[in-house]
């Protein structure tokens, strides 16, 4: 059967399990998997990557106020951090123990630097004012409650979402050889997607050496 949105995988899930006594618990199974895609899975048996693809990519602007501003709903990953202005100035990141070191001692003034801490994007040097900053990033996808609820998955990659529901099931079941199996099955059109993305961003014209940016 097709699978195009919320209604239909619980459905199919059903199918596979072949398990009556399983289907209240099937909304719970697949809360389950869209953590498992978007944040990858470690056994110690089998592994999945994280799904990072350009369907999950949005652009958010974020108010920086004293150095700190909120991070968006859904947040996964950043791409690119920057203050839209003329010239456009990309923000370097720092790891949250360089940055705490070089912010007690520097001055206010407009963003240079940046890290996250908790839900927070935070901005070194403190900042003077307000600022925008630009921030492209990896979203996850809304989290499914409509039987008509669908995503940019069900439309180009149903099998993600089939195979990581029926990996959590088995889990739960207790039966491990299914489970690494579906899992087996979820992590091959993740990681092809991976690898497909990674590949369409350096298509065309050959890679060359650019100047280093400077803000």
């Amino acid at each position: 059967m097709a699978i195009s949105n919320y209604g239909e995988l619980k459905t199919a899930v059903a199918n596979w399990l072949d398990r009556a006594d399983l289907t209240s618990r099937i909304p719970e199974f697949i809360a389950m998997a869209e953590t498992s895609i978007h944040y990858g899975v470690e056994t110690g048996v089998a592994s999945s990557e994280p799904l990072r693809i350009r369907g999950m990519e949005t652009s958010s602007d974020i108010t920086i106020t004293t150095g700190t501003g909120s991070l968006p709903t859904g947040f996964l990953q950043a791409r690119r951090v920057y203050l839209d202005g003329s010239p456009v100035r990309q923000l370097e990141f720092i790891s949250p123990l360089e940055f705490w070191k070089r912010r007690g001692s520097s001055e206010a003034g407009k963003p240079a630097g940046y890290t996250f801490e908790g839900d927070s994007l935070l901005t070194l040097p403190t900042t003077d004012t307000s600022y925008t900053v630009k921030l492209l990033y990896y979203k996850a996808f809304t989290a499914l409650s409509g039987d008509s609820d669908t995503n940019w998955l069900f439309t180009n990659a149903p099998a993600v979402y089939l195979n990581m529901t029926l990996y959590e099931a088995w889990s739960f079941i207790g039966d491990e050889a299914k489970a690494i199996g579906f899992l087996g099955r979820a992590a091959g059109v993740i990681n092809s997607l991976n690898s497909a993305d990674k590949m369409d961003r350096f298509s065309g014209s050959p890679m060359r050496a650019v100047a280093e940016f400077a803000p």
